[in-house]
């Protein structure tokens, strides 16, 4: 076996390994989450692509005829799955004419696959190879898939918020590394075999990249170009029981009045319990869903499908969390704060804190983020009761951390002077504490 092809099979399997990796990564750090439904499509595509790899390994190993015929058609699932994927991520609709094509050339993939003069045997390198028009369809796809993934990781880098554009931009580079092997010298392993071996460098190399990005931050995957500002929860009389900002980008007071005049305006006429209502607003749009003890609403910059199914879940988890609250029509606050693990629950595949530039209020770098981890197991020693610890947390996430770390700071300084305070008087017992006047 010529060197090129011992060096196309291992390389091959180390690109199986990572795409298994890939996947692992992403049901790993999002199980806990409600993962879009576009991870799933793209899980595929990957697994797909491992399939790929292993196939023409085998081919190659074993000099099979039959596992040639399978990689060419693997091509298609790779690409339709890899392109629904993208879709939901981008517009949550499967649907696109690129698609259509792809579903009519894929067609045509698998029937040629099926053909005897699908592949030949190369005598020379002693290895079947695709032949014919299947050789020209699989080749399309091979250009298909990499130039939508590039596009793909165009739209994520752009609709990135400012805290994960630097895991976005490494995203972005893997795709456009991985696109050059797939275009670039694929191309050139039509003139020269050699250049497969650079092919897949390179496509391990761009897979690198990306399994970096997400192994830093998982939520680069599902960035949806949807950016969610305020949540509001009121009760049946209009009362605000919970009010959650995720940042100030953007958005004026005459949002949030509008949205008090709505819901003071709303009726069951209007709007059906258990339904979601949106109103157009100056500076986004507002999502009402109205429950049998409260109306929640929330400001994002559009409605999407998935934002909805959200809300109306956000909504019965709250009701069902603090039902006997609401039955006594509660109207303190501060009962309610814990929602915030709420929001987290459902609300986690959307950007949160939008923030444009490190001049914004809420923007913390990787070092100050690294001092919150510190700060808040700080504050779980100082803090034992559970329910004022989450109120706390909830707080100290939208809180500046230097504020933080002076509250630290003084807390020290008064434990310290408590102390020796305390030691002065078991020295002395006898002595009068007096006015130092």
């Amino acid at each position: 076996m010529e060197l090129y092809l011992v060096l196309e099979v291992i390389s091959e399997f180390i690109l199986a390994t990572m795409s298994i990796i890939a996947i692992l990564i992403i049901e790993l750090t999002l199980k806990r989450q409600n993962k879009h439904i576009s991870l799933l499509f793209l899980q595929l595509a990957i697994l797909s692509f491992a399939f790929f790899n292993i196939t023409n390994s085998l081919s190659i190993l074993l000099v099979n005829r039959y596992f040639s015929h399978i990689t060419g058609m693997l091509m298609f699932p790779c690409v339709l799955f890899m392109v629904i994927g993208i879709n939901y991520s981008l517009k949550e609709s499967y649907f696109s004419n690129i698609l259509l094509i792809i579903i009519a050339l894929g067609s045509l993939l698998i029937y040629l696959g099926f053909q005897l003069d699908a592949v030949y045997f190369d005598e020379n390198n002693e290895i079947y190879r695709w032949d014919n028009a299947f050789m020209i369809l699989a080749g399309i796809f091979n250009f298909i898939n990499p130039l939508y993934l590039l596009y793909w990781g165009f739209r994520t880098w752009r609709n990135s918020p400012y805290h994960t554009k630097r895991e976005a931009i490494i995203f972005f580079m893997g795709h456009i590394i991985f696109s050059f092997g797939a275009v670039v010298f694929l191309t050139l392993f039509l003139f020269e075999p050699l250049f497969i071996v650079l092919a897949n460098i390179t496509l391990a190399i761009g897979e690198g990249c990306m399994i970096f990005a997400l192994i830093k931050d998982p939520r680069i995957l599902h960035i949806l170009p949807i950016h969610i500002f305020r949540i509001i929860v009121k009760n049946r009389e209009g009362h605000p029981i919970y009010d959650f900002s995720w940042s100030d980008y953007n958005i004026r007071e005459n949002v949030f009045s509008g949205f008090l005049n709505a819901v003071q305006k709303m009726s069951e006429d209007i709007m059906n319990i258990g339904s979601v209502l949106n109103i157009t607003l100056e500076d986004g749009i507002l999502n009402l869903n109205e429950s049998e003890y409260i109306t929640v609403g929330i400001v994002a910059s559009k409605s999407s499908k998935s934002l909805r199914e959200s809300l109306v879940n956000f909504t019965l988890d709250f009701e069902e969390e603090f039902k006997r609250l609401l039955k006594k029509s509660c109207l303190d606050i501060n009962e309610y704060k814990s929602a915030y693990f709420l929001v987290k629950k459902h609300f986690s595949n959307y950007s949160t804190r939008f923030i444009t530039s490190k001049k914004s209020l809420l923007y913390l770098p990787l070092e100050k983020n690294k001092a919150f981890k510190v700060i808040e197991s700080k504050i779980r020693n100082i803090i034992t009761d559970d329910n004022e610890l989450k109120i706390i947390q909830e707080d100290l996430v939208k809180t500046p951390s230097s504020y933080n770390l002076e509250f630290l700071e003084l807390y020290e300084e008064l434990k310290d002077e408590t102390e020796e305070l305390n030691y002065n008087l078991l020295d002395n017992p006898d002595t009068d504490l007096q006015d130092p006047k």
